[in-house]
């Protein structure tokens, strides 16, 4: 899974979060933000207190307040290779984003006038990145390597004490 936005877009991303203390506040707005994943309100907080360096969090931020939409693809023209770098804020071994990828070499393709949204996706998606599954995905890193998850879950250790 890769990812890719229009400039305008980026260019329009509030990376610094100067409305945090009024959403953090408002408690609608932050139950509305988690519907498509329970740490998103955790993970901006983590962000905005600099606790992480995360641009993807406050990018989904951004397209929340904007009520715009992602398009995940189900067939990719990309691997996500930032799982476990160097660089990510990540560290798992089971990649639960991988997705099979499009070997064709189609590069022109007819995108729908109107976006609309798929109430059985929806449920797809959100059951994908629920609680309960990335548990199950921590558990198969663990048994996959023996690499114990960290107390606050937030990702796992090196230890294999």
């Amino acid at each position: 899974m890769g990812w890719a936005i229009w400039a305008d877009r980026w260019q329009h991303v509030d990376w610094e979060l100067t409305d945090f203390d009024t959403f953090i506040n408002d408690k609608a707005a932050r139950q509305a933000f988690k519907a498509n994943g329970q740490d998103r309100v955790r993970m901006l907080a983590r962000a905005q207190s600099k606790e992480i360096d995360a641009w993807d969090i406050r990018l989904c931020y951004s397209e929340f307040k904007g009520g715009g939409l992602t398009v995940y693809p189900t067939v990719s023209k990309t691997i996500n290779i930032g799982i476990d770098s160097v660089d990510s804020t990540t560290e798992v071994v089971y990649n639960r984003y991988k997705t099979v990828l499009d070997a064709g070499s189609d590069r022109t393709f007819q995108l729908p006038d109107k976006v609309l949204v798929n109430p059985e996706y929806v449920r797809r998606f959100r059951r994908k990145f629920s609680v309960p599954v990335r548990a199950w995905n921590k558990l198969k890193t663990y048994l996959m390597t023996g690499v114990r998850p960290l107390r606050s879950g937030l990702g796992v250790t090196n230890s294999r004490e």
